[in-house]
Order: C-alpha cells, then structure tokens, then sequence
C-alpha cells in the first residue's frame, strides 16, 4: 500500500510521549514531533491509518498541500 503524510494533534500533553510511542509501534514514522504544541507529523502505510484512529486522544488529518499562484513580475494595481 501507499504511504501517506498525516499530521495530528495530541489531546491529553500529559500523554504526548506515550501516544507518539504507540504510534510508531504501529509503523508511524514521525517526521516532527512539538510536544508543547501537541502536534506530530509523519508518515504511515496508508493500510495502518485505522489502527492509528483507534489510538486514544490522538486526532488525525491528512497533510495538505498548499501552493500560491506564480507571481507575475509586474506592479499590482488597484
């Protein structure tokens, strides 16, 4: 199966080593861990997303990509 980006927040900070541990226990590769934050993002076998929902007090979402249109090399007018 593909591998997918997910960000997540942890709910509980008093468990945000414990959760992250867990995590990886179901094959997340955590690619940025901001415990003060309660924030993780990383990467997971899209067939072991279900098993990461199943974790309590961790919510998921799908990273997103963001992009701008090209910036046109002229004065903006109004």
């Amino acid at each position: 199966m593909a591998e997918v980006a997910l960000n997540m927040s942890v709910s509980d900070p008093d468990r945000f080593q414990g959760i992250v541990k867990e995590a990886e226990g179901l094959g997340l590769v955590v690619h940025a861990a901001y415990e003060d934050l309660g924030i993780v993002s990383g990467s997971i076998d899209s067939g072991a997303v279900a098993s990461l929902r199943r974790i309590s007090g961790l919510t998921l979402e799908a990273d997103r990509t963001v992009s701008a249109m090209p910036f046109r090399d002229r004065a903006v007018r109004s």
